[in-house]
């Protein structure tokens, strides 16, 4: 039995206007073979930059060259956050760092890490939803999975809470209050997460996780925030839907 291996570290920053720059730092290994590389994206790049790096995939958030460049700079450490199953670990890991881009600013920033313990197609999930809103005084991020093994948790309000969440694709509801998402502003991915990748990290994700799609649709939107006991707030999100296809 094939035991696919996943670290994933992921970086964003969206601006008011929902213009945004996502960075991934992952290492893939699986039957002996790994590959770790860096990818990062954004409003006004032609392509996405990205490049194989050697040993585990670790270093200052800094990525990209020139005109196409952005780096993470945490200012402290947020709150401990930490989601695990028998499939996978998520930490949040930074909150309202400072970014450096070729862009205006000012910038939202967030980052979390991902550990899979299993591919995909074994977590148990048809499908996926996540997001997250990070400004200086408010923070909301949810993971909520249907199928066989559902997954429910999100952090709202500085609480944790896991059973009592529900999402219906636009409402988030937790005992804290809840989240409406609204318009799009800027689509940051639609269709196979893996059809645009490099050959070899193409390669030995399908060795490791299989053959089928993995179908993304993730946009920056508008939503309003109202927390229990407090006035409704707008902010911006950055909010995906994932499916899993064999």
């Amino acid at each position: 039995m094939l035991r696919p291996r996943l670290r994933k570290q992921y970086f964003d920053a969206v601006s008011p206007d929902g213009r945004w720059r996502i960075a991934y730092r992952a290492h893939l290994s699986v039957m002996g073979l790994a590959v770790a590389y860096e990818e990062l994206n954004g409003n006004g790049l032609s392509k996405p930059w990205w490049r194989i790096v050697a040993g585990s995939a670790a270093g200052p958030a800094r990525f990209g060259s020139g005109a196409a460049r952005a780096e993470w700079i945490s200012r402290s450490p947020p709150a401990p956050r930490v989601f695990e199953t028998d499939a996978f670990v998520w930490r949040l890991t930074g909150l309202g760092g400072d970014f450096a881009t070729d862009q205006d600013g000012p910038w939202e920033t967030y980052s979390e890490e991902l550990q899979l313990k299993v591919g995909p197609w074994a977590l148990g999930l048809n499908k996926l939803s996540w997001g997250r809103v990070a400004t200086d005084d408010l923070f909301v991020t949810w993971i909520v999975g249907d199928g066989p093994r559902p997954v429910r948790f999100a952090v709202m309000g500085g609480q944790a809470f896991s059973d009592s969440v529900t999402f219906d694709g636009e409402r988030l509801t937790t005992p804290a209050g809840e989240l409406r998402l609204g318009d799009v502003l800027h689509v940051v991915s639609h269709g196979d997460v893996r059809a645009d990748r490099a050959p070899l990290i193409r390669a030995v994700s399908r060795l490791a996780f299989g053959a089928g799609a993995i179908r993304q649709d993730k946009a920056s939107r508008r939503c309003d925030v109202s927390l229990t006991g407090k006035p409704k707030r707008s902010a911006v999100a950055i909010a995906e839907v994932v499916v899993f296809e064999p």
